[in-house]
């Protein structure tokens, strides 16, 4: 016998058997189901949405901001935004996020303006504070003009394509 001669035979033997057998085991090519969504996961995801809107949702962004500036007790004397046409090649980005950029200038004291800064960290929803520029003018007394950037985020459009 050849097989009690050469290991290596053996071997090579051994694992032709092995594939004939397995090859003649019917195979299952079922897809299992998906597990269902568990109600943490279900809330997990609707907190990403709040953080992430599917739209620049600019009207709800000038709202929180327009609010938090009178909680403060400060004017607000302009907010401009600039959100990324959905069709535009050369919209900014993110890490795959769209970007919406506000900025806003009020006067205040200093402490009502740190306040407002980090009332701007507790949005509704995912922003980031780029910029915060104060000036203060010898007639402003211990008033101080503000004039802060935020970028708030949203999640592109996938229906639009970004070539």
């Amino acid at each position: 016998m050849i097989f009690l001669v050469n290991p290596q035979l053996r071997i090579i033997a051994n694992a032709q058997q092995e594939i004939v057998h397995l090859a003649s085991q019917p195979v299952d090519t079922r897809v299992p189901k998906a597990p269902e969504a568990t109600e943490a996961t279900k809330q997990e995801y609707q907190q990403v949405m709040d953080l992430l809107p599917l739209t620049d949702s600019q009207y709800d962004l000038a709202v929180q901001i327009e609010a938090l500036t009178r909680s403060a007790g400060l004017p607000l004397q302009s907010l401009s935004m600039n959100a990324a046409q959905a069709n535009d090649p050369n919209a900014v980005t993110v890490n795959g996020l769209q970007v919406l950029s506000a900025s806003l200038t009020t006067k205040g004291s200093y402490p009502v303006i740190e306040k407002l800064v980090a009332g701007l960290t507790t949005l509704e929803r995912f922003t980031q504070i780029n910029q915060v520029s104060l000036t203060n003018g010898p007639q402003d007394g211990d008033q101080v003009s503000a004039l802060i950037t935020v970028q708030a985020y949203y999640l592109p459009n996938p229906a639009v394509s970004t070539k």
